[in-house]
């Protein structure tokens, strides 16, 4: 036997199993550019520079017969020829010491020819003329594959929705002439295809349909807030007058009597108590310097009067202090499926009221505390958690027409936690200082007495939301 039907009868197995033979630097002498691919190759696959190492040969063609010259090339190779009818045209080629498989190569990229074996037979074709051939081999064999009676399988799912899977099943296995019709009353697949798709399509349900674990999270919310307030203030009251009545005059027809008393706030004093019966309202001791405070939680008074009642003098000097803590705790639990959202709403809804035409529209607003948690197992045993958090709450100490604002605090966050353990969700935390102070003009710079002509509060508010959060898997 010779070399070459050597290599022959090693191709044809390894092509039977569907694998190449290594070639042997002989064997790529004689075959490169031929049985050693077995199929059609476009041009920018044929082999470099580098991968030739047939026998050198010389050769000169000057407008020769192109059917002519791959003759020679089956003569020099040893190799079984089949030129197809549709190869025409001419060869000019000069060629010295070149290595007769690259000289192939380089008259067939010239020529837009191509490759392909058939057993012991290589045979030469344009490549157009591969290609189509190539697409019409594939067409068939589709058609083959296609060919057949549809079998209808229903399948009723357990778990998973059958609008869910529909879809699904059809991108993934089923075959062009393949359907799937749903039954949602019974949660059922309604699949016809071919014997091998619909079993396939079976496969993949099995899959697929099965119960997913769920995810208790049990959630505690913390809110605790300090608000702590601390007044100092003063408080004046005067009165003078002259009057016939009490022997002080101007001792003139006009004025024949007169009075000074403060106008800054409400009548106190002696005069509040009605000591002086014989003083008109307009006399009465008024508070001429007002900078108490609200609520005061301790005063303390002094008033000095003259005995006819001409001067009255009153002081009241007033602090107030509170400190305030609020903790509220809740401790809420939801199940939920694996992937799906779970909410945890707590709250009011504040009633708001709108005048159109007439009309009087009440409407509800949220204020609540809202969490919303989409838990994801992986396949570590740890859960991952997407979570929104939204804090509203109504503000009444800035209400307008009865109707308070809406302070709105929210977050976003996505955690990884293992399964029973809990995480810190870090909460929104705000903290408030204010410190006011309330002066008479002037009088407030002198020293010492300035202290009793000025009102001082300060006030300092910390509101802190803690959420905890605890994943536990329920399978």
């Amino acid at each position: 036997m010779s070399r070459i039907e050597a290599f022959v009868s090693r191709l044809l197995v390894c092509l039977a199993i569907g694998g190449m033979p290594e070639l042997t630097g002989h064997d790529r002498g004689v075959l490169h550019g031929g049985v050693a691919h077995a199929r059609a190759m476009p041009q920018g696959e044929l082999g470099g520079a580098g991968d030739y190492v047939g026998d050198p040969v010389s050769m000169e063609f000057q407008n020769a017969e192109l059917r002519s010259v791959l003759r020679t090339f089956a003569e020099i190779s040893g190799l079984n020829l089949v030129i197809d009818p549709q190869v025409t045209g001419t060869v000019d080629v000069a060629l010295v010491d070149v290595p007769w498989d690259q000289a192939f190569d380089v008259i067939l990229r010239a020529n837009g020819l191509g490759y392909e074996a058939d057993g012991t037979v290589v045979r030469i074709a344009p490549l157009t003329t591969l290609a189509a051939e190539a697409d019409e081999r594939r067409a068939r064999a589709r058609e083959q594959a296609l060919a057949g009676e549809l079998v209808v399988l229903a399948r009723p799912l357990g778990y998973a929705r059958a609008l869910d899977l529909a879809d699904l099943v059809t991108r993934t296995v089923l075959s062009p002439r393949g359907q799937i019709q749903i039954d949602d009353r019974t949660n059922t697949l309604i699949i016809a295809d071919l014997q091998q798709h619909v079993g396939a399509a079976e496969e993949l349900i099995d899959e697929l349909d099965r119960p997913e674990p769920q995810v208790q999270i049990q959630a505690r919310i913390v809110q605790a807030s300090q608000d702590y307030l601390r007044e100092l203030g003063v408080q004046w009251g005067v009165a003078g007058r002259v009057a016939p009545e009490i022997g002080n005059t101007t001792a003139l027809a006009f004025p024949n009597r007169g009075g000074v008393s403060g106008r800054a706030g409400g009548v106190q004093g002696p005069a509040a108590a009605g000591a002086d019966p014989r003083a008109v309202r307009t006399e009465d001791s008024g508070t001429a310097v007002d900078l108490g405070p609200a609520a005061p939680s301790a005063s303390l008074g002094l008033a000095l009067g003259a005995i006819d009642g001409s001067l009255n003098l009153d002081l009241v000097l007033s602090a107030a202090e509170s400190d305030g803590h609020v903790r509220i705790l809740s401790n809420p639990r939801i199940t939920t499926q694996n992937n799906v959202e779970a909410v945890i709403t707590q709250g009011d809804q504040i009633p708001i009221q709108t005048v159109a035409n007439n009309t009087v529209t009440v409407t509800f607003r949220d204020a609540a505390l809202r969490l919303a948690v989409t838990p994801q197992i992986t396949t570590a045993g740890t859960v991952i958690m997407r979570i929104e958090i939204g804090n509203d709450f109504a503000d009444f100490s800035r209400q307008v027409n009865g109707v308070p604002p809406i302070v709105t605090q929210s977050a976003s966050t996505t955690v990884q936690v293992a399964d029973g353990a809990t995480t810190v969700i870090g909460g929104i935390y705000e903290s408030a200082r204010t410190r006011s102070n309330r002066r008479v003009p002037g009088i407030h710079r002198v020293p010492i007495l300035g202290w009793f002509f000025r009102g001082r509060a300060e006030r300092r508010r910390t509101d802190e939301l803690l959420i905890f959060l605890t994943p536990r898997v329920v399978r």
